[in-house]
């Protein structure tokens, strides 16, 4: 109930945090990383008795801050 909401806010303040001068993450790659981590754990949902849909739901919001903070490699 909680974190599929918290995707939501997180996707909002990393795209405002992207607007900022000098942001050392993109929100184009924070929604990728979103979407990408998220379709990893909604298969392993259908394939497995472990997983449920909030972990699905709770990768989005991972995905999107591990990708959306991780700043240009050097």
């Amino acid at each position: 109930m909680l974190t599929l909401p918290l995707a939501a806010a997180t996707l909002v303040l990393l795209g405002g945090a992207a607007l900022l001068p000098d942001p050392d993450g993109s929100w184009a790659s924070a929604l990728l990383g979103s979407l990408l981590l998220g379709a990893c754990f909604f298969v392993l949902c259908l394939i497995s008795k472990g997983f449920g849909f909030g972990d699905v739901k709770l990768a989005l919001v991972l995905g999107a801050v591990l990708a959306g903070t991780a700043g240009p490699s050097s």
